[in-house]
């Protein structure tokens, strides 16, 4: 016999995160780092599987802003990751199970009516004993604000019949997450606040039916993997047009996206993260004070002037933060670099690179790799080894080795 959990009352349940209730205060972000991010065996990216993680310096300089920007201690601004306990009794084959997530605005007042909310893909995720995962999911959408109280869930729920069956772990936590991408709307940061919630229920095949409780909105972040779920939506921003997901970017140039909207004068930065949850590059952007639209970039190479080829995500978030779209570029090197050679003073010789001589200000085409090349200096009289630098898409990783990703220049200089 199923144990039957029965849920509260489904009043409002709201909390008070709201700028009409509390003072605008001026913040200092600092660039988040986001290691939810990895890559499965068959190449593709989650991060329903991950926890969340922590900030840390991305190698953006902060900006300030007035915006009333949710808190910075949250890791993920504006995003879900709510979990919940799983089922007490496995789903026998057969059965069904329906997820349903709600929401509604704090203090709701008629300016909010008509406003849309843009939610990227929402995923209700449980683990599943011995392994696995059991993860339906919600495709993006958008739903215009209709009144106060909560949404009856018609539009933001999933019921699965399962041939099979479901085995749950004991003690296991099934969780609501759009995957740390921002929920949007159209309206200004601290004009909008919405709170969330999400329950579970099980039919078995013989109509006995066990459900949860809903999860109880919160407006603060108290570290582990539970994220606010009363917070200010990020300001809806268009991806106007970019490269395809997974679309081919050769090492050493640039990753363009237009973005549309209200972004005059605007703050921006992108990071580019690996397929081990790293982040490897970031970069600031500020749009022209009379754009409509505009352009966002981010180097396709890391802090240190290298990057192996494969699968990355480029994270664009806000200045609040928020990340507004992950889109996944495949890394690949470009046929052949150049690579110019200084020895100075040039009386001293030539360094001999991959098997070659080459004198002061020569130059070789080589084709980028993964693996160092291979280069010696020449021994001059009289003189000492002072430095061995190098500019564009070169890294020195040993006195006698160099990574060669895309054009750079190799300079050897003496006392």
């Amino acid at each position: 016999m199923n144990r039957l959990e029965t849920a509260p009352p489904t009043g409002s349940g709201r909390r008070t995160l709201s700028a009409r209730a509390h003072p605008i205060v001026l913040v200092t972000l600092v660039a988040i780092l986001f290691a939810l991010l990895t890559l499965s065996s068959s190449g593709t990216f989650l991060t329903r599987d991950a926890g969340v993680a922590g900030s840390g310096s991305g190698g953006v300089a902060a900006a300030s802003t007035s915006l009333t920007c949710n808190p910075t201690s949250n890791h993920s601004p504006s995003a879900i990751y709510l979990p919940l306990k799983e089922p007490s009794t496995n789903l026998s084959a057969g059965g069904r199970i329906t997820e349903v997530m709600e929401w509604a605005v704090v203090n709701y007042t008629s300016a909010d009516h008509g406003i849309s909310v843009h939610f990227p893909s929402i995923f209700f995720s449980f683990p599943l004993a011995p392994s696995g995962l059991f993860s339906p999911s919600l495709s993006p959408q958008i739903r215009n604000i209709t009144g106060p109280g909560w949404t009856n869930g018609a539009y933001t729920n999933r019921s699965s019949l399962i041939p099979a069956g479901l085995s749950f772990p004991t003690g296991g936590l099934a969780r609501l997450s759009t995957e740390k991408l921002a929920i949007q709307a159209n309206a200004a940061y601290g004009n909008l606040t919405l709170e969330f919630r999400w329950m579970w229920n099980v039919t078995q095949p013989n109509g006995t039916m066990a459900k949860s409780f809903w999860t109880m909105p919160k407006s603060t972040y108290g570290g582990g993997v539970t994220l606010p779920s009363i917070f200010y939506p990020a300001q809806y921003i268009t991806f106007v047009s970019g490269p395809a997901q997974g679309a081919s970017i050769q090492i050493g140039t640039n990753y363009t996206a237009q973005l549309g909207g209200p972004v005059a004068g605007r703050y921006y930065f992108l990071e580019l993260e690996n397929s081990v949850g790293h982040v490897v590059k970031s970069h600031a952007n500020t749009l022209a004070a009379n754009a409509t639209t505009g352009n966002v970039t981010i180097p396709i190479i890391n802090y240190d002037k290298y990057l192996p080829p494969g699968k990355y995500l480029v994270h664009i978030h806000d200045v609040c933060g928020a990340i507004l779209y992950n889109k996944q570029v495949t890394a690949v090197y470009a046929p052949s670099a150049t690579v110019t050679f200084y020895v100075q003073p040039s009386l001293c010789g030539s360094l001999t690179f991959n098997g070659t001589a080459f004198a002061n200000n020569t130059s070789g085409s080589f084709p980028p790799s993964s693996t160092p090349y291979v280069f010696t200096i020449p021994h001059c009289i009289g003189h000492t080894v002072k430095s061995e630098s190098d500019t564009g898409y070169l890294h020195i990783t040993s006195p006698s080795h160099l990574l060669l990703s895309n054009n750079g220049t190799f300079t050897i200089q003496y006392n």
